[in-house]
């Protein structure tokens, strides 16, 4: 397993990652300080190629979802999307994904040698701290100047409602349950 770390001034979470038992492909650049697909797309994809990945993964954030269609552009692969399950080994892996607003879900095969998909992190345990990887410099040959994309800022919005993600217990209703909290 390979891990790509990119930022700026990242340096010191990577002995912490390799503590999982990846080796940590780290890319620390003034260019990398702002998470901007553009400037990311080129340096995974120039990692995957280096360790020559057959499989490319990433949460399916908002960012993920941004960022690994270029990768697998850059990358000439196939991709799947939202993925809550693999199944198979090797080559042969398939990935259960929701299709059709999540009324159906598909056992989809990618047929390109590497495969690039995003995965719903709440389907997926957690990984256990185990073993020691390798630290490696991921070399980052970005121009930012070339960039199309700039980061203008960020404002971060505080709510004070309680985080949904970490509510022990989530009660809804609405048409969907009909009034039934059982």
């Amino acid at each position: 397993v390979h891990v790509a770390l990119l930022g700026k001034g990242v340096g010191a979470l990577a002995e912490e990652l390799a503590g999982y038992g990846a080796d940590v492909h780290v890319g620390d650049a003034p260019v990398l300080e702002h998470p901007l697909a553009e400037a990311y797309a080129p340096v995974i994809a120039g990692i995957a190629k280096a360790a020559q990945a057959t499989y490319v993964g990433a949460a399916a954030t908002a960012f993920g979802k941004d960022l690994l269609p270029r990768v697998a552009a850059r990358l000439d692969a196939g991709m799947a999307t939202e993925v809550l399950g693999l199944a198979g080994e090797g080559a042969n892996v398939t990935f259960r994904r929701p299709m059709w607003a999540g009324n159906v879900l598909a056992e989809v095969e990618i047929a390109t040698p590497v495969k690039v998909f995003t995965i719903r992190p709440t389907e997926f345990p957690a990984a256990a701290k185990e073993g020691k990887g390798a630290v490696v410099a991921a070399p980052v040959a970005v121009d930012a100047a070339a960039l199309r994309t700039r980061h203008a800022g960020f404002k971060e919005v505080k709510s004070e409602r309680p985080e949904l993600t970490e509510a022990r217990a989530v009660v809804a209703g609405g048409r969907g349950t009909k009034g039934d909290f059982k």
